[in-house]
C-alpha cells in the first residue's frame, strides 16, 4: 500500500472496531435494507445460515453472489448496508469489487466469517471494515 507516517497501534485499531461496531448495531435496529454478498463458493454456506438466523427477516434482505455478474452494483445502491461473507472462498475478488461499490456509494459496510480461519476479502482489511463471527452479526440484529 504505500509508505508514509506512522503505524496505527493496536489500541487504536479496537476504538476504531468498537465505534464501527455502535454504528452497525444502530443500523440494524433501525430497519435496515442489506445486501448478503458472497463468492460463488459460498453461497450454500451464506443461505443456510440465513435460514437457520432469527436475527434476518427475508422481506429486508437480498443475496448476491458472483454469478450474478455487475448486478451488485444497483442492489448495493438500493441496500442500506452490506455484509460481505465468507466460509471457504480462497479468492475473494468480487467481494473486493463489492467492498469498493459500497464505500463509493457512501454505505455502511462489514465483513461475516463462518468460521476462524475464514478469509477476510483483502479491501474490507484495507479499509478496516469490522470482521465478525456469524453469531456476532446475528447478536447486532437481534
Amino acid at each position: 500500500m504505500g509508505g508514509g507516517g506512522g503505524s496505527v497501534s493496536s489500541i487504536d485499531l479496537s476504538k476504531l472496531t468498537d465505534v464501527a461496531e455502535r454504528r452497525l448495531k444502530q443500523l440494524a435496529q433501525g430497519g435496515t435494507r442489506i445486501l448478503f454478498a458472497c463468492e460463488r463458493v459460498d453461497r450454500k454456506a451464506l443461505e443456510s445460515h440465513l435460514a437457520r438466523s432469527a436475527s434476518f427477516d427475508p422481506k429486508k434482505y437480498e443475496v448476491v453472489d458472483a454469478s450474478s455478474g455487475m448486478a451488485y452494483e444497483e442492489l448495493v445502491r438500493r441496500c442500506s448496508m452490506v455484509v460481505v461473507f465468507t466460509a471457504e472462498a480462497k479468492d475473494t475478488t468480487y467481494l473486493d469489487r463489492i467492498v469498493e461499490r459500497t464505500l463509493e456509494l457512501k454505505k455502511q459496510g462489514v465483513h461475516a466469517k463462518a468460521a476462524d480461519d475464514s478469509n477476510i476479502p483483502a479491501k474490507a482489511t484495507a479499509y478496516r471494515w469490522p470482521s465478525l463471527r456469524w453469531s456476532k452479526l446475528e447478536d447486532m440484529f437481534a
